[in-house]
């Protein structure tokens, strides 16, 4: 087991799933928002793939690849979050969280939030039975916000549990495990100055059950993944170096779920976002960011090993812009398949099928072609 620090670009990637702030700002003919793909998913066990950007979401059967569904959401996306092996789709913002079915295209519950809250992240169990939510109050004073974690029963509709955080914490990052029996959470501390650091929890999902902690890493973590097997999380987050004058890097870090030792760490560069995802078999581990260049081909497709964390291929992908610091456009999202040889990615305006072997696009599904319109 490689158990140091990984000098080397890594990447980025989804689970939990929040739309870039860019998202809401692309406006497109007649000032109204542009329709983008900013997150993906594959649901109902790989007979689906979810897409979805600021108001829409678009749904494809798969084998072969279709169109089916468009939803258009009265509210902002913020957050999405699909049920892997159901038809339960989760959109999150701030005026609640609403409860779709990807099979049907209906939307089957709305799960109220405080008012005056700010929707921060949502999770939802594997089998589609529960979900977990963040919710901030007075987000606008990060000194007094107070972050809560709300438990959801989905067939009632009802909060089963909460947990109130310190005032000044900040959750940005919350997962189930593969069991459904727990969620991780990364608590962020200190977040007005640049010595922030996470505690990563691990909570019960049932009444009485423990919570623990994993371990505490000095980056701001935004993103927490479990491995299929449950043994092993992945964090991503960033942090500012030492000195005088001090730079901002994010790092993803594998933890072992048992006893919180942390396998492996590796960092990328200020412009990346680190999102990790793994294959459905374990063995990698594998992410999207940008990699500095104004090409349209500037963003890249890395896959690790979950072992070693050493980079096993790597590839760059085509996005309709090309990243960079004023437009604070995201890299994009990429997710597997339940088929191990096939990742989606999607990064604004353009949503693929790859070869995760090749990490050669066999077959693009956004834009939309003329007869789906």
């Amino acid at each position: 087991m490689f158990g140091g620090k990984l000098n080397v670009m890594l990447l980025q990637v989804v689970w939990i799933l929040v739309l870039p702030s860019s998202a809401f700002g692309q406006v497109g003919a007649g000032g109204q928002p542009a329709d983008r793909v900013d997150f993906v998913a594959f649901a109902g066990s790989g007979t689906f793939l979810v897409g979805a950007g600021y108001d829409k979401i678009w749904i494809w059967s798969l084998q072969p690849s279709k169109l089916v569904r468009t939803i258009t959401t009265e509210h902002a996306i913020g957050f999405v979050a699909a049920a892997p092996e159901g038809t339960l789709l989760a959109v999150g913002c701030d005026r609640g969280i609403f409860l779709w079915d990807i099979e049907t295209g209906e939307l089957s519950k709305r799960l109220p939030v405080p008012k005056g809250s700010r929707s921060r992240g949502i999770a939802v169990s594997p089998d589609g039975r529960h979900l977990a939510s963040v919710h901030q109050q007075g987000d606008s004073d990060v000194t007094e916000a107070i972050a809560t974690i709300r438990i959801w029963d989905v067939d009632r509709g009802v909060e089963t549990r909460s947990f109130v955080q310190a005032p000044g914490t900040h959750i940005n990052a919350i997962a189930f495990a593969p069991d459904g029996a727990a969620i991780a959470v990364g608590i962020v501390h200190d977040r007005v100055t640049r010595s922030e650091w996470t505690e990563i929890r691990l909570i019960g999902t049932g009444c009485g059950q423990p919570e623990r902690t994993l371990g505490r890493t000095k980056t701001a973590v935004r993103d927490l993944v479990f491995s299929p097997d449950g043994r092993s999380l992945a964090s991503a987050g960033g942090r500012y170096t030492s000195g005088f004058l001090p730079t901002r890097v994010e790092e993803v870090s594998l933890w072992s779920v048992s006893d919180g030792k942390r396998r492996w760490w590796a960092e990328a560069p200020h412009q990346s976002l680190v999102r990790p995802v793994f294959s459905p078999d374990g063995k990698w581990i594998a992410g999207i960011s940008w990699t500095g260049s104004s090409s349209p081909d500037g963003n890249e497709i890395v896959i690790r090993d979950v072992d070693t964390g050493r980079i096993h291929s790597h590839g760059r992908i085509r996005t309709h812009n090309h990243l960079d610091k004023v437009s604070g456009h995201s890299p994009g999202r990429i997710a597997y398949s339940p088929d191990p040889s096939l990742l989606a990615a999607c990064s604004g305006q353009r949503l693929v099928i790859l070869d995760t072997g090749t990490l050669a696009v066999r077959e693009t599904l956004w834009p939309l072609p003329a007869e789906a319109d």
